[in-house]
């Protein structure tokens, strides 16, 4: 919508004179389509930073395992920092990818709703216990590791779920919504099997589960890698989202 022509009048002179009619150059308001696809491609872009964080800090603790460097000292030091920044920049993401759209006609919001009080939670649990008001990060306990590690993974189901709902409605390429049910599966699988198995097998089968160093070494790079695929397809997601704004 812009506004009409001659909207805007001064009196430079005896005789009025009309200052230059409002066009595609002048002030117009914004489409709000447009706003909502800008919002999905920010909301893109923090996905892209959650998952890259925890891939760096996956790695940097990899590095520090295998080659001695950085020291694990310094690992600690940057984890709660790293926690933080990655769920945090999650929360964001999330609620700006939820973003209701503009149609007259909209869908429903029950999985957007769901998605965004999970994240909230997560937030607020992990905020909590990196920031030390639930006691130190040592001193967390094997049940709530185990809900903390369930919860993130029914946020990353619903997120990527979520996002490919979005791509296919916009119809954005199928190679992007094909890499988006990978990144999810990847993640689930390697989460799953190296995260929350172990917290399931100690807590609730009485069956704790050792890992070896060459195990724990595997773990740690296939979570840099479900990370990793995560955080390229975000960037892929925030394109196909930004393409959609006509200009």
């Amino acid at each position: 919508m812009r506004l009409p022509y001659g909207i805007l009048t001064r009196q430079a002179s005896p005789a009025p004179v009309s200052l230059p009619a409002l066009s595609d150059r002048g002030i117009r308001l914004i489409n709000p389509y447009d706003a909502w696809y800008y919002a999905l491609t920010i909301g893109a872009a923090f996905g892209f930073l959650a998952f890259a964080i925890d891939a760096l800090w996956d790695l940097m603790w990899l590095s520090a395992r295998v080659r001695g460097y950085p020291s694990r000292n310094v690992v600690r030091g940057v984890y709660p920092f790293a926690e933080l920044g990655a769920i945090a920049a999650l929360w964001v993401a999330t609620w700006l990818i939820t973003t209701e759209d503009p149609s007259p006609h909209p869908s429903s919001r029950f999985r957007a709703s769901i998605l965004r009080l999970l994240v909230s939670a997560l937030f607020l649990a992990i905020s909590g216990y990196m920031l030390g008001f639930f006691g130190s990060v040592q001193s967390i306990s094997q049940q709530a590791l185990l809900a903390l590690q369930v919860a993130d993974i029914a946020v990353v189901i619903l997120l990527w779920t979520h996002l490919r709902w979005l791509a296919a409605r916009l119809q954005v390429s199928r190679g992007v919504q094909w890499r988006m049910m990978v990144a999810m599966i990847v993640y689930v699988l390697a989460a799953g099997y190296f995260e929350l198995w172990p917290l399931v097998s100690a807590e609730l089968l009485k069956r704790p589960v050792l890992l070896g160093r060459n195990l724990t070494n595997v773990r740690q790079s296939m979570l840099v890698l479900s990370e990793t695929i995560g955080a390229l397809v975000m960037i892929r997601a925030a394109i196909g989202f930004r393409s959609q704004v006509k200009p």
